[in-house]
């Protein structure tokens, strides 16, 4: 059946392009794209068109789903903790992975042999966004953590809100943060009586934000246009 032979022949040619002619043998390259690519298309082609043999050490590669990541949020002495995590994954591979999402890859082999496809991901996303926005290197992680100011407690937030599917973790001391800058207009300060009626609401709510500032070890800046009553407040 020529017509059968030809198109197995062509088939065969798509994944492994080469031809010992010793051996009488088709062969193709152990490099990651080939290896990738025989995995995930080549393998079904083939046993569309007859039965496939593999070698005990090829059965055992795999190819797995973008794996969930999770994200934990400390806060000790005014700096924020930042925890990444996932199942079956060590830290080497876990940074490495990202690594690969970051610049777009298709997939990703772990130093198992194992293959990632690097489909969209919204915990992978999130650390995305978090390296490229602060300008963090996946070199200062350590043992899966790493320090960040505290004053970045806010964008990693919002960050995570906006991502309500990423598996987050965040400590009490945290959430109280994020609660006071959530309430500033609920804060105990309040204005001294000789002001009371001095002082406008929007330079009481200004005061008000520069205490929470102050109350949660911040610094800050009170900027308006001029004539406000940037000096009272």
């Amino acid at each position: 059946d020529h017509t059968y032979e030809r198109e197995i022949l062509d088939t065969v040619q798509l994944y492994y392009s080469d031809y010992d002619r010793d051996h009488h043998q088709f062969t193709a390259d152990a490099d990651d794209d080939t290896v990738y690519s025989i995995l995930s298309e080549g393998v079904k082609a083939l046993m569309m068109l007859g039965e496939v043999h593999v070698t005990d050490a090829f059965d055992k590669l795999r190819i797995r789903r973008t794996p969930v990541v999770s994200i934990g949020v400390r806060t000790e002495n005014n700096l924020l903790d930042l925890s990444i995590a996932t199942h079956d994954m060590s830290e080497e591979d876990l940074l490495a992975l990202l690594d690969s999402y970051k610049q777009k890859k298709k997939y990703h082999r772990l130093s198992n042999g194992d293959f990632i496809e690097l489909d969209q991901n919204d915990s992978l996303d999130v650390l995305s966004a978090l390296f490229d926005t602060m300008n963090i290197s996946l070199d200062e992680f350590t043992n899966g953590k790493m320090q960040l100011p505290l004053y970045r407690a806010l964008y990693i937030n919002k960050l995570l809100e906006e991502h309500d599917s990423v598996a987050a973790d965040r400590d009490r001391t945290f959430r109280n943060l994020i609660r006071n800058f959530e309430n500033v207009r609920n804060s105990d300060y309040e204005v001294p009586s000789s002001l009371q009626d001095t002082m406008r609401s929007y330079q009481i709510y200004g005061t008000e934000w520069m205490h929470t500032l102050l109350t949660c070890g911040f610094g800050g800046i009170l900027a308006d246009d001029m004539g406000l009553g940037k000096t009272l407040e």
